[in-house]
């Protein structure tokens, strides 16, 4: 199973689609269940385009396991991480354990905010809220405001073009999801998701 092309703005949706996911793992059970309905109908074809790079687990002790899947699986490169704050993504706020699967062989790696040149954020400072509390905490990143939500798309972008090949290093990543942010590159992409999610539902 190869890698698929991969663009950088598929990159920043999919920085934006895990750092949503992370907003619903710190929300109460009633937010939950309202962003379960966005997450349902987000198109296969999506998913099955990004997934090959990140896969994400809630527990540490799955990344290596999964890893191994994957490669059985004839995957040729992917990273499993479990954020340190118990986040199913590459936190923003302090390392990461990352099951690295490339050239044949599985590895241990360890990203923290600062490989990408980010801050580190307090776990406060990314705890979600209601469904239109975390929809304008999403567009005002996509509008260029600094901050938590912003710097957790940057990495989680970075790290998938690392994967992709598309970057050498984090800090290269973070720079080409940044650039395709402020140019609005990113919010089209974003936009177009919503549509064809608002659509299917």
């Amino acid at each position: 199973m190869k890698t698929p092309p991969f663009f950088i703005d598929d990159a920043i949706v999919f920085g934006i689609l895990i750092t949503l996911l992370g907003l619903v793992f710190y929300t109460s059970s009633s937010s939950k269940t309202q962003w379960t309905k966005f997450y349902k109908v987000v198109p296969a074809l999506l998913l099955c385009y990004l997934l090959p790079a990140i896969l994400n687990s809630f527990a540490p002790d799955l990344i290596f396991p999964m890893a191994e899947t994957l490669q059985t699986l004839g995957s040729d490169k992917a990273w499993l991480v479990h954020g340190s704050d118990g986040s199913d993504e590459i936190t923003i706020t302090g390392p990461t354990a990352v099951a690295v699967l490339a050239n044949g062989k599985i590895t241990s790696l360890e990203v923290h905010p600062e490989d990408a040149g980010l801050p580190v954020h307090p776990l406060a400072d990314i705890l979600g809220g209601t469904p239109e509390v975390n929809t304008k905490a999403l567009m005002a990143l996509m509008n260029g405001e600094a901050g938590a939500y912003r710097d957790a798309v940057l990495l989680n972008a970075a790290a998938a073009l690392m994967i992709a090949d598309k970057a050498e290093t984090l800090k290269d990543g973070v720079e080409m999801a940044r650039e395709s942010i402020d140019s609005k590159r990113a919010l089209i992409a974003i936009e177009t998701l919503a549509r064809i999610t608002s659509e299917s539902a």
